[in-house]
């Protein structure tokens, strides 16, 4: 462990856990003890009968960094990541470290997250400077070379296993976090293990097999078999293979009456499905007329109160807050979210709508991450091309694959504001309708990654700038 007190590594180690967990917030001490002696031992300062994090100043300076650089939210009760977290686990190791020296100095910025976290009390005046003198040495030192992880033998038909080395990258090692099994105790491992449980969980928070499987072929830069295809496929199946959801169950005493009221139309549309001659599944929505038609038999309804419908002016109706939710968590199974889908919300709003405004609102989601889908496949029906491929570009490309070498592009993100210079390593190009893309390994990112090359602004041999 390095003896820098605060490191992008650390840090990395309590982004993963709260993502993972999701820990309450507890405005007396932050996280519970059990979470806060775990943090503390992985931070390799072990504190065993810690309770607040006011105890453990350097724990404590670690949460309120997170806070400051904009990493890690309390709101709602629970430890979040924040959306520029991802953004900050990509980033270079220069911009890594000098946002948290910031967090450091500002100290306004310093002394608002120690008040919202209940912390002012815990630093001396001096701490955070003592903070930010460390990592300005720590960005002096030379970067450490990154290193692969390594596939082990099998403990099992249901255990893969990883060795993973002292510098992983810090995007590849926190993802190995969210979808490998974490141990209960002990400093953080050394040796990952994912197992059928693992995967179903990774599922669960939005993690798809392509996903799963470019994580690990990026951490050992090795392919994944035929036979890790099946055995990822058959452990993604069992994330919704058992479910509980809330219902309206509606009961009669004799079938003739579920009968009667099945042969009501106003009643039958809100039905969801009749599943023995006595029950259904229904919509709360069916609760008045329900009661209404046996009030005028002289049978009163027992009922539960339904689910509180928005209020008049609300801007938005269950259909559409659902819709919204369905969509997110349709997209979480493409792509890593910084917070997980809501079901508990989801199924509420479900609880509301008619199976007829179910099945629309099914449908526009359908069609929605449809087009989601062909976007992140490379489609981009969303963003067509911004300008012709330039055929210099074309021929530097390859000049690059023909003599083995990098080039240095000027690459337009489409969420950045100006072009940022990276190194590449051509690896293919490939056409998918009217765009041309590029294959390469990024060493700005240190990882593989695809550029549309009519984003490519400008380029240049490695070493000319």
């Amino acid at each position: 462990m390095d003896v820098i007190p605060l490191t992008p590594y650390r840090l990395m180690l309590l982004l993963a856990y709260c993502q993972h967990y999701t820990p309450r917030f507890l405005p007396a001490r932050c996280l519970s003890a059990t979470h806060l002696r775990r943090l503390a031992l992985w931070l390799d300062q072990p504190a065993p009968r810690l309770r607040t994090a006011r105890d453990h100043p350097l724990l404590a300076a670690h949460l309120v960094v997170a806070h400051s650089a904009g990493l890690l939210t309390a709101a709602g009760g629970h430890w979040h990541l924040a959306p520029a977290a991802l953004d900050w686990l990509a980033a270079d190791r220069l911009t890594q470290i000098e946002s948290l020296r910031l967090a450091c100095v500002d100290e306004a910025a310093w002394q608002a997250a120690a008040d919202t976290l209940g912390l002012r009390h815990t630093f001396n005046l001096a701490f955070p400077a003592f903070l930010a003198q460390q990592l300005a040495r720590l960005a002096q030192s030379p970067p450490p070379d990154p290193q692969l992880a390594v596939w082990l033998e099998p403990a099992g038909d249901d255990v893969w296993r990883l060795r993973l080395p002292a510098h992983l990258p810090l995007p590849l090692h926190f993802h190995l976090l969210q979808i490998g099994d974490w141990a209960e105790t002990g400093k953080p491992p050394d040796l990952w293990t994912g197992s059928g449980y693992a995967i179903a969980a990774a599922a669960q928070r939005g993690y798809s097999p392509l996903r799963i499987e470019a994580i690990l072929t990026a951490a050992t830069d090795t392919p994944f078999s035929h036979t890790q295809r099946q055995q990822l496929a058959a452990w993604y199946g069992r994330h919704d293979a058992v479910q509980i959801q809330p219902v309206y169950l509606l009961q009669t005493r004799q079938p003739a009456q579920l009968a009667d009221i099945l042969a009501v139309r106003r009643l039958r549309r809100h039905i969801v499905r009749q599943i023995s001659p006595r029950h259904a599944i229904v919509a709360p929505s069916l609760i008045p007329g329900l009661r209404q038609r046996l009030r005028a038999a002289g049978i009163p309804l027992l009922a539960a109160d339904p689910v509180p419908a928005p209020p008049a002016d609300s801007a938005a109706d269950p259909a559409t807050l659902w819709l919204g939710q369905r969509v997110l968590a349709e997209i979480g199974r493409l792509l890593p979210l910084p917070i997980p889908p809501d079901h508990h919300t989801e199924d509420a709003l479900a609880a509301q709508l008619t199976p007829t405004q179910r099945a629309e609102a099914e449908r526009y989601a359908g069609q929605i991450i449809a087009a989601v889908r062909t976007a992140v496949r490379g489609g981009d029906p969303f963003y067509p091309a911004e300008r012709p491929c330039d055929p210099a570009l074309l021929a530097a490309i390859e000049t690059a694959f023909a003599a083995e070498d990098t080039l240095e592009i000027a690459y337009q993100g489409l969420g950045d504001e100006q072009p940022r210079w990276r190194e590449v390593e051509p690896l293919r190009l490939e056409t998918r309708g009217a765009l041309t893309y590029l294959h390469a390994y990024c060493y700005t990112a240190v990882a593989d990654r695809l550029f549309r090359l009519d984003r490519v602004l400008d380029w240049r041999p490695v070493g000319a700038a």
